[in-house]
């Protein structure tokens, strides 16, 4: 602090991971082509779990892969979100279906 006086009146702290080999793993996920006309594909390290959702936040496709998979073959044209879990970790990628 730069002064002599100081009135700190409420201090909140959270716990922050960095440098973690599991948060580069989860940010290192490739998912294309975006936008993508008949499917896309996740490509991760390991095992994980995916949720492919409308805008609405429906639930379409669920389910685990490894190392990589192919999803949206079976929606219209729209807007997607892409929900990826591993370790407690999540991502979220918006999509686009042309």
């Amino acid at each position: 602090f730069d002064s002599d006086y100081m009135n700190l009146n409420y201090a909140e702290f959270k716990s922050i991971v960095t440098g973690s080999e599991k948060t580069e793993e989860i940010s290192q996920t490739r998912i294309y082509p975006n936008p993508f006309t008949q499917s896309f594909r996740v490509e991760m390290a390991g095992v994980f779990q995916y949720q492919l959702m409308d805008a609405e936040g429906k639930i379409l496709e669920t389910g685990e892969a490894s190392e990589s998979t192919n999803l949206g073959s079976g929606v219209s044209k729209g807007i997607y979100m892409l929900k990826i879990i591993r370790d407690n970790q999540i991502k979220v990628v918006k999509l686009v279906k042309d």
